[in-house]
Parts: C-alpha cells; structure tokens; sequence
C-alpha cells in the first residue's frame, strides 16, 4: 500500500501518524489548493509544503524562513505558522492570515461594556443574556476621527442626524437613515483577497471566498464625510468623525448612554441592502480590525509564540 498524506486542517496538510497513512502519491497538494508538498526537502512524506511566499513544517507548525511581516505581528514569533492555530486560521498562500494588514478605526482600541454582560456584551455573537449583538461597540468619544480599517469602495455615507440626536426607531426612507438606531452611517465595502473561515450569525464557520465583497459599518457617527462617497479609499484614511447618534444619543435632556460610553458601532457583512445590513448576512467583525480581541471583548496584549 502505497504512503499518503492524510490533512486534517483547511490548509496546508498536517503531520502524518507513524504507520497509519496512506494515498496516491500523483497528488501534489494538501488540502488547501494553494500548497504544494514537497517532499524531496525532507525525505519523509508530508512534512514539508511550498506555499506563494514560504515553505513550511507541518510538523512542527513552523515556517523555515523569518515572516517577512513580522512588524506587523509583534507579539509571536517570526516563525509562527497560521498563527499558531493552523486548524482555525487559513493562510493559502503563506503570507498571513486574515486581520493581520488591517488598521483600527481609532488609535486605541476598547470594547464598551453593556449591562451585566460586560465588555462580551459589546463584542458579536449572542452576548446579551441570549439576545444578538451584530458588531463591535469599539470606544470613541465625540468628535475622534474613524479611520477605515482596509482600503475599498464607499458605497453608502449619509448624515441623517443632528449632532447628538437620539433615534432608537427606524425614520423611514428618502434622506433617513434605513437602519434602526445606528445614526450618522457609514460603510466601506472591501473586496476579500483570499479564502478563509470565519464566524457567521447563527454561530457556525462560513467560508468567504477570494474575490467576494464583504461591507464594512460605521456607525452613531457625529459627522460622515459624504463627499466620499462613490470614491475608493485607502486603509487608515478618515470616514468622518466618531459621536452618539441613534439610539446611543441624547434624548429628553438624558443620554441613552453614558457620555464615556460612547462609541461607534463596528459591523461587518455580506449583505448591504442601501445602508441596512441584514443578520443573515452578518460576519465576525474582529477579523477586519488590527487589534485582537478575545470572546471576553478584552484586548489580547500578548498572544505568545
């Protein structure tokens, strides 16, 4: 019988169990399309791959050369492969995985707590005693400028409030928001650049594929810079400037949140229905920021190596 490569990640192959594998040797890749095996560097069957930008060790989950975009990932090693999580990571051309050439939309990140749930409360997924939160409720005070975490295309920018104007309710259509709550709207929409696996709304892995448009929401904004609308933009560039539209506003001369509450409210979809973005449609934002924020809503300082 002849030796095979049994994978068990989404990527690149993994490491084979002493006398127990088998296959036709005619194939030369893992599971992942995007990595070749070679086999001729080691002399043993599986435990070595060539991707676009680096081989690597599925033995050892290394790479064998030093990251090339090590300043961006100053917290792990050079040589950490798939982030160390090569089962939940995807990297198909060895270049780094998802999340890692954003910027964030202020300089500092910080979830924002909410009620008994803590900062989780601000984070995605089912946070608040059961209930959906579609984003990141990611601290900004009045009047910081919102950056745009990765370049692309605006595709919607309306100022639909007065500065500080309270609006928990949907204000219809024409020059009003179409979203319920989230004020002054803002949404880049940004073109992926490889497959990989992340979080969909009903908590299950989905895969965006290369290619695939994704849309990315600002908003409770004090002011959006319409004028960029229509125009492609680039990573970092100002959208407009963070405040406490919608329902985060200032209502019957009491805030709907605390003023050191305020924030913008982070989402990231595949759907974008003229401003309003359906649940259905709706991804893990963490991926489309810099800073890594664990299941909790706190900041990872350290990841480790």
């Amino acid at each position: 019988m002849k030796d095979v490569l049994i994978t068990y990640d989404y990527y690149a192959g993994g490491s084979i169990m002493p006398g127990r594998s088998f296959s036709a040797n005619s194939y030369r890749y893992g599971y992942n399309a995007g990595s070749e095996k070679d086999d001729e560097i080691t002399g043993i069957t599986g435990s070595h791959f060539t991707t676009y930008f680096r081989e690597g060790d599925t033995r050892l989950l290394i790479w064998w050369g030093v990251d090339p975009k090590a300043d961006k990932q100053p917290w792990q090693s050079p040589y950490s492969y798939m982030d160390g999580n090569p089962i939940w990571k995807n990297d198909p051309k060895g270049d780094c995985p998802p999340g890692v050439d954003c910027d964030d939309p202020v300089e500092k990140v910080d979830i924002v707590s909410s009620g008994s749930s803590g900062k989780k409360g601000g984070i995605f997924g089912n946070t608040r005693g059961g209930s959906f939160h579609g984003g990141l409720d990611i601290r900004a005070s009045k009047g910081t400028d919102l950056k745009s975490t990765l370049p692309g295309k605006v595709v919607y920018a309306k100022n639909n409030h007065q500065s500080d104007e309270y609006s928990g309710k949907r204000r219809g259509s024409g020059t009003h928001s179409p979203t319920t709550g989230y004020g002054n709207t803002i949404i880049v929409q940004y073109e992926i650049e490889s497959d990989f696996n992340i979080k969909g709304s009903d908590g299950n892995d989905i895969v965006l594929k290369k290619g695939q448009s994704v849309y990315i929401q600002y908003t409770h904004m004090d002011k959006v810079d319409e004028s960029l609308l229509g125009k492609t933009i680039e990573k970092g560039q100002v959208l407009g400037q963070a405040g406490a539209t919608g329902n985060p506003g200032y209502y019957e001369g009491k805030w709907g949140i605390a003023e050191e509450d305020r924030h913008t409210h982070f989402t990231v979809g595949t759907k974008n229905q003229n401003g309003y973005m359906p649940k259905s449609g709706l991804v893990d934002p963490r991926v489309f920021i810099k800073t890594p924020i664990d299941d909790q809503g706190n900041v990872i300082e350290n990841k480790g190596n």
